[in-house]
């Protein structure tokens, strides 16, 4: 998802912006400047023209933070939500109202969208509990053609927020997928509780505290994108200290028990702990994971690392798989990749997969477009529009698109990117290994560096 640098409560519409004094459609401001310049001595001349590209870089910056500040409007949640004793169709009746006042696409909201809303209205009659109610919910938004669209528990939102603010929350330290043949591990925090207890990218989870999985109080709403087609993601839920027993399946038909305690952890910290060097075929090369582009850190982190840990590594594995952030944080990261093309000089290889979202989709498109390395994976699915957030009562919080990014919504939103070296992933029973991962060091090993 893309968010914004800091949440606003307020629930206004999303800010415009008219050509300003130094944008190119102004005959005043920047231009001007320029015209005095040139009487000057060279020397006086390259100041003046330096610090004119500065001034616009930085007015730049400001424009494109005031345009996704609002990328995520994040309306006020509550910390105790309504019983969901509501009456039924109730809540997809408030989902319908916002989406018929701000849903980004005026001509679908005016063309579809009713038809669409009257056939959900039909079938949540038919719905026996608040689950299936919930489940009318989802297949009514994935037949809306578009990213960032999907029914979130207020848990799920909050602690969403948290790991975009760098904020500790309570977790066991790992995601699973639902797939036709269970529940799996998809994702592992590094250093994190879940690693510290021995659980495995790819271990298929067959119940928690002796429940089955899908039916365990734990398992908390699916949080992927309704009109996507990737398999439906979910986190466990946990206070800390609670200590979780995870019965796990590595391999088929075998079967351990993984006992796996809580702790207060965040995705940023998790990746301050993925900085590593790892050595293959008598190469170096540094490795980090961003689990997010979030709001600060990841560029400081990532210059740091090549001064210091990745000073002598003969390449660097950037990990951009999973969900997006702040977009502001891609500018300050394409910031540092460039200077390192320009001072480190040693190949970068980014790597992409089907859960690559928004922002991280636009960081590697830009790699891309201006040289700064390799993208290595699956093609990414196409998710690049600014996030609104809106608590819509029942313990639910509706994630929809109020408007677009412009260019790169216009670009990506969709098509996704393509990797330029095509890994296939491999998750169920996997034993923790990364095939996307191992395909980046086999490419780099073979390359003269």
């Amino acid at each position: 998802m893309i968010s914004p640098m800091t949440p606003d409560p307020t629930r206004r519409e999303p800010i415009r912006h008219d050509a300003g004094p130094y944008d190119s459609r102004s005959d005043r401001g920047a231009p001007r400047v320029v015209a005095r310049a040139e009487a000057l001595p060279a020397a006086d001349r390259r100041v003046w023209l330096a610090a004119i590209v500065w001034l616009v870089a930085a007015i730049g910056v400001l424009v494109l933070w005031a345009s996704i500040s609002r990328a995520a409007v994040l309306d006020p949640v509550a910390t105790n939500p309504e019983p969901t004793a509501a009456p039924r169709g109730a809540l997809l009746d408030r989902v319908v109202s916002i989406l018929e006042r701000r849903f980004y696409d005026r001509e679908f909201r005016r063309d579809h969208l009713p038809e669409l809303a009257a056939a959900a209205r039909e079938a949540v009659r038919e719905a026996r509990d608040f689950a299936e109610e919930r489940a009318v919910i989802h297949e009514f938004l994935a037949q809306i053609p578009v990213s960032h669209l999907g029914l979130l528990s207020a848990d799920s939102y909050r602690t969403l927020m948290a790991e975009l603010s760098n904020r500790t929350t309570p977790t066991l330290g790992f995601g699973l997928v639902r797939t036709d043949r269970g529940y799996f591990v998809s994702s592992v925090l590094e250093g994190g509780p879940a690693e510290r207890a021995g659980l495995l990218r790819g271990d298929r989870v067959v119940a928690v505290d002796e429940v089955p999985t899908g039916r365990s109080p734990r398992l908390d709403w699916r949080t992927d994108d309704a009109a996507l087609p990737d398999p439906p993601k979910h986190r466990l839920t946990c206070d800390a200290d609670d200590v979780v027993r995870l019965t796990v399946e590595r391999r088929p038909d075998e079967y351990t028990i993984v006992t796996v305690r809580a702790a207060r952890d965040s995705a940023f910290r998790a990746t301050e702990r993925s900085v590593r060097v790892v050595e293959h075929r008598r190469k170096r090369f540094g490795v980090v994971h961003f689990w997010y582009m979030h709001h600060e850190g990841i560029a400081p982190l990532l210059r740091e690392a090549f001064e210091t840990r990745f000073a002598d590594c003969d390449a660097l594995v950037l990990d951009l798989r999973g969900r997006g952030g702040s977009t502001l944080s891609v500018m300050t990261v394409l910031a540092v990749l460039d200077w390192a093309k320009r001072e480190w000089k040693r190949p970068v290889v980014a790597l992409i997969d089907s859960g690559t979202r928004s922002a991280k989709e636009i960081l590697a498109y830009e790699i891309r477009k201006q040289g700064l390395g390799t993208l290595i994976g699956e093609t990414t699915p196409g998710a690049v529009i600014p996030a609104t957030f809106r608590d819509v009562g029942s313990g639910a919080v509706l994630m929809f698109p109020a408007y677009s990014l412009g260019r790169y919504t216009s670009t990506l939103e969709g098509k996704g990117v393509a990797p330029d070296i095509l890994v296939r992933d491999r998750l169920e029973y996997a034993e923790g290994r990364d095939a996307i991962f191992e395909g980046a060091l086999r490419h780099l090993s073979q390359r003269d560096l």
